[in-house]
């Protein structure tokens, strides 16, 4: 781990009473052999001038969630590769498409030529009758490899069909995953009130509105589970609720229930409904986030 980072948010948190997040800090793999991943929470704890000072440091596990990341990277990095390999391909292809072509030309002119010849000596000497049949034998070769270098042209073109195909599905579904993040995005931005994404599969929150973040300040919950950022007696009712619509694929709303956000400042017997409404992966086979809405009951 990072002693200079770790050391350096430990007396910001003393000297300015801040709190300072520390994302993906890596485990040394030689001391620890685990290659896991940790964020820190550092902050002060309020204690009297006399009282000895004292730190908070939060630590969370963000192996899954950064190993992802990286996979992620090294698999567009890997599509991007693919990409340009397939386009110098191609472009190879339709040099050597281009050099079969003018060679072709090149044949049939050479063919019209000894055809011309043909003629000129069989008009001007019946004695080089042989001669003429040795050229006409060597135009039927020449046909022949023509034949054969357009069959060849065929193919090379139906493996740039392919090529071309190929492209344009990896373009296709870059565009597809651009167009899904754009819509959430728009999507979180349009509800007034407080909505929030989290992953399916662990609850850990991925997304939130401007309502949350105007409500939150400057704290940052992207990436904690929804049990470390709701509170309220019925908070159990609620992680069974997402539970249940990630597990069956069914929109819930919950009842009122004595649920909300740590940093509300209303009443405290105010209550809220809860509405959970799956967000499927690419295939539509099961729930791969949650659609989150909370309204005042």
């Amino acid at each position: 781990m990072p002693y200079e980072d770790v050391r350096s948010a430990i007396d910001l948190a003393f000297r300015e009473h801040t709190t300072t997040a520390l994302k993906e800090l890596e485990f040394d793999h030689v001391a620890v052999n685990s290659g896991r991943y940790l964020d820190l929470i550092v902050m002060a704890a309020p204690a009297d001038a006399s009282a000895p000072k004292v730190a908070f440091i939060t630590v969370l596990d963000s192996t899954e969630g950064t190993q992802a990341k990286k996979r992620l990277a090294a698999v567009q990095r890997e599509q991007a590769e693919l990409v340009q390999q397939l386009s110098a391909a191609n472009k190879r292809l339709a040099d050597v498409n281009k050099e079969l072509q003018d060679s072709n030309e090149e044949l049939q002119a050479a063919n019209e030529e000894l055809m011309l010849t043909q003629e000129e000596l069989q008009a001007t000497n019946e004695e080089f009758e042989a001669t003429n049949e040795e050229l006409q034998a060597t135009n039927e070769e020449l046909e022949t490899n023509n034949e054969e270098l357009q069959a060849t042209n065929e193919e090379l073109q139906t493996t740039n069909d392919e090529l071309t195909a190929r492209t344009m599905a990896l373009h296709l579904l870059t565009k597809e995953n651009t167009a899904e993040h754009f819509h959430l995005s728009e999507l979180l931005e349009r509800f007034p009130y407080y909505v929030m994404v989290v992953n399916a599969e662990d609850l850990v929150i991925q997304a939130i509105n401007p309502g949350y973040a105007l409500l939150l300040g400057k704290r940052e919950i992207i990436g904690l589970p929804v049990t470390e950022f709701f509170s309220g007696k019925d908070l159990h009712k609620l992680t069974d609720a997402l539970r249940e619509v990630a597990q069956h694929g069914k929109p819930v709303t919950t009842p009122a229930m004595s649920v909300r956000a740590s940093e509300y400042g209303g009443q405290v017997d105010d209550r809220f409904v809860h509405s959970v409404v799956p967000i499927y992966d690419s295939g539509g086979n099961k729930p791969e986030r949650l659609f989150i809405y909370t309204e005042k009951a």
